[in-house]
Order: C-alpha cells, then sequence, then structure tokens
C-alpha cells in the first residue's frame, strides 16, 4: 500500500511549487503581451504621424523588441510546463514500475497473489492519474487568476456617479465661483487657488492663460468631471454639487479641441447626441457651424463615412462637425475648450455670432489662447498660476500691464474694419 502512494507526496509538492510559478509567470507574460499589443494599438492609430517623421525603422524595432520579449516569455514558460509534464509523466510510470516490481517480488515470496497485485496497480491509478492531471489544472488555475486580477483592478474603480447630486432646477446661465480650489490626488500643489468669478446669463467669457494654468479645469469641475475640494460654485443660485450629474450635463455642452467622432457617417456623427432630431435641426446646426456647405461637396453628401476618429476630414472640419452636434441638443451653457483652434479666425467669428443669433440669451464659455476670439468676448478672465490674475474688456486689459496686454502685442492687432467685413458676411 505504501509503496503504491510512495510518490504521491512528490507530486504533491511539485504541483504547489509550479502553481506559484505558474501565477508569478503569467503576470509576466500578461505584462509583456500588453505592452506589446499597445505598441500595435498607437501604431495603427498613429501611422501618419510615423510616416510624417520617417520614423518607420524606430516602430519596427520597438514592435519587434516587444514581440521578442513576449515570445521568449512565453517560450520559456512552455519549457518549464513541458518539464513539469514530462516529470510527472516519469513520476507515474516510475510509481506504476516500483509497484509492479514489489508486488513481482512479494508474490515470489508468496506474500501476495496475483489479485492482489491487480488491485493495488488499480488503486494507484484511482490516484495517480488524477495527480497528473492536476498539472494541467494548476496552469489553467494560474492564468485565469492572473486574468481575474486585472479585471478586478478595473472592477473595483469607484463609479464617479457615487458621487451625485438628486436636484433639477431651470438652468438659464448664471454661473458664479466662489474661491474654488482644486488639486489632483497625486500631488499636494493646488492647480486652482480661491478662483472667483461671476457669469451672467447670455454672457460670452474667453478664459485666456497659459497652458497648465487651470482653464480646462475650470470647464472640467463645471461639467463635474472633476470636483473641487474648497469654495463653492453656484448655477442659477443652486449649490453645483447638489446638481444631478446627468441633468447638469444635458444642458452644459462641452465641445473640446480634439473631438472624438465615429466612424459613421458626417449626420450620423452630428444627430448622434440627439436620436429624435430632425433632419431639418441637423442641417440648421450644421449651418451654425459653417460645415454645412463642404459637406455638401463631398461624394455622398451627409451620407459620407468620415472613418475612424475622423480621419477622412481635416481638424478644422471635426471642429465644426462637434460643434454642429453640440447644438443639435439646446442647452443654455456651451463651453468650447479651445475647439476654435482648427479653424480661422473668420470663420471663428462667424460661429459665435451665428451662436449669438440664434440665441442670444446662451451663456458662452471659450477657452482660447488666440486673443483675436478673446477680444470679441463681453469679459476675459486671465489666469495665471491657477489664479484669476486680470478681469476685464478687451479694451481694458490691453491698457493694462500683463498677460493679456503682452499676448496681444505679440499677435498683432486687428485692423479698424475687421468687425464690419465680419458682420457682412455674417449678413451675406
Amino acid at each position: 500500500m505504501w509503496i503504491s502512494l510512495v510518490i504521491v507526496p512528490i507530486t504533491g509538492i511539485s504541483s504547489i511549487i509550479y502553481f506559484k510559478y505558474c501565477n508569478k509567470a503569467f503576470l509576466r507574460i500578461e505584462n509583456a503581451e500588453s505592452k506589446m499589443t499597445t505598441i500595435i494599438q498607437e501604431n495603427v492609430n498613429s501611422a501618419r504621424v510615423v510616416r510624417a517623421f520617417a520614423n518607420e525603422k524606430y516602430e519596427f524595432e520597438k514592435m519587434d523588441k516587444a514581440s521578442v520579449d513576449f515570445s521568449n516569455k512565453s517560450r520559456k514558460f512552455s519549457t518549464v510546463m513541458a518539464f513539469f509534464w514530462g516529470f510527472n509523466d516519469g513520476m507515474t510510470f516510475i510509481q506504476y514500475a516500483l509497484t509492479l516490481l514489489v508486488g513481482i517480488y512479494l508474490a515470489k515470496q508468496g506474500i501476495l497473489d496475483g489479485a492482489d497485485i491487480v488491485a493495488a496497480l488499480l488503486l494507484m491509478g484511482m490516484l495517480i492519474w488524477p495527480m497528473r492531471g492536476l498539472g494541467r489544472i494548476i496552469a489553467s488555475f494560474g492564468k485565469a487568476s492572473v486574468a481575474a486580477n486585472r479585471i478586478d483592478e478595473l472592477l473595483v474603480q469607484t463609479s464617479e456617479f457615487e458621487i451625485n447630486g438628486s436636484l433639477t432646477p431651470k438652468i438659464e446661465g448664471n454661473i458664479e465661483f466662489k474661491n474654488v480650489s482644486f488639486k489632483f490626488n497625486d500631488t499636494n500643489k493646488s492647480l486652482l487657488n480661491n478662483v472667483s468669478f461671476k457669469i451672467k446669463k447670455g454672457q460670452t467669457i474667453a478664459l485666456v492663460g497659459k497652458t497648465g494654468s487651470g482653464k480646462s479645469t475650470i470647464c472640467n469641475i463645471l461639467t463635474r468631471f472633476l470636483e473641487y475640494d474648497e469654495g463653492s460654485i453656484l448655477i442659477d443660485g443652486v449649490e453645483l454639487k447638489d446638481i444631478e450629474k446627468k441633468y447638469l450635463r444635458e444642458n452644459i455642452k462641452y465641445v473640446l479641441q480634439d473631438p472624438f467622432l465615429f466612424s459613421k457617417t458626417v449626420y450620423e456623427n452630428i444627430a448622434i447626441s440627439n436620436s429624435n432630431t430632425s433632419k431639418e435641426n441637423v442641417y440648421q446646426a450644421a449651418i451654425i457651424a459653417a460645415i454645412h456647405s463642404e459637406v455638401l461637396k463631398f461624394d455622398k453628401g451627409y451620407d459620407t463615412i468620415v472613418g475612424e476618429k475622423g480621419t477622412t476630414l481635416s481638424g478644422g472640419q471635426k471642429q465644426r462637425v462637434a460643434i454642429a452636434r453640440m447644438l443639435v441638443t439646446e442647452s443654455p451653457v456651451i463651453i468650447f475648450d479651445d475647439s476654435l483652434s482648427a479653424l480661422d479666425t473668420k470663420t471663428d467669428v462667424l460661429i459665435r455670432k451665428a451662436l449669438k443669433l440664434k440665441d442670444d440669451n446662451q451663456t458662452m464659455i471659450i477657452i482660447t489662447h488666440r486673443t483675436t476670439t478673446a477680444k470679441e468676448a463681453d469679459l476675459i478672465l486671465v489666469l495665471e498660476d491657477g489664479a484669476i490674475a486680470q478681469v476685464g474688456s478687451h479694451e481694458e486689459l490691453v491698457n493694462m500691464d500683463g498677460l493679456y496686454k503682452n499676448l496681444w502685442g505679440i499677435q498683432g492687432e486687428l485692423y479698424d474694419d475687421f468687425n464690419s467685413l465680419l458682420d457682412s458676411e455674417v449678413n451675406k
């Protein structure tokens, strides 16, 4: 009996060691595969950038290095796995041989007969073969546990809607920041420091400042993509944190600098924000966004597929399609996060004037580095180091020493007749 089971502890101990190795090995393999697939994804999405800089050789070498690393780690594990299974098979055959030899010896001594030997071999098979199969189960379980841990990293992430409001007040566009401060969790330095300002219903506000001064952060806080740490923000007299996020975003539309377009038709990309909208509404939105006439020149017009991420459109066309998509849904507040940057100054001002003609009560917040764009705003807020450095109209700020005056001096003043030219274009 004990002779038949002498190898079982060895198989059990080797299986435990193999399981621990599998966890570490599969984690290394998964990380190597992740790096490789990331490189593939980046190069597929940035193929034109790679070609523009003639960087194909470097990207090929980077991909080859990641591929070889993944291959080597997989091959190393396959080698260990083959050794483990071969070891288990060898131990199984040794067990059978040892049991058979001892049984033959005991049979010659008259201690056992043939039936006892067969019974011992059958009993051993009932224990040994499941133990042998344990290696394959352990390998699969090790891989599954690593994959489960990677999935768990996503599942344990806190939902943004765990912090949510419950109020759905009527939003008209009156906004007030009172000593608002904000910092990211990974730093002790505040990005916004005691920011205070007021926006009245129907005003056009321009946020101007150096990169990293907190312009986009203000807009992300206003739409509750980020939660402010201190201070108070009032939307028509209601605390921002008390307003339901979904309802808030339905009333505050946000157009990003680099908008995402789906691999659908131009019409579908514009209408996607409001599935119940009419064709007339889509066309009107495109006209206001100054993209309608260009779409009609496409071979299939509004049925033209824009390609993944809008690759078949220029930067300015993508921004105008995104603006039209925003206009399909009525909202009292709209935010342009430098989303007019790819447009020429003339088209930029034409769109904003058309928006004002459409709804004079609409509050508009524009993040821009272009002082010719900021010039047309009712109020300009200049941010420096996360604080409001200057507030005023264009005429006030160009006569005041500071960042705005320096920017205006660098970019150049417009001609006196520029506005009259734009007015004539709008009235055509």
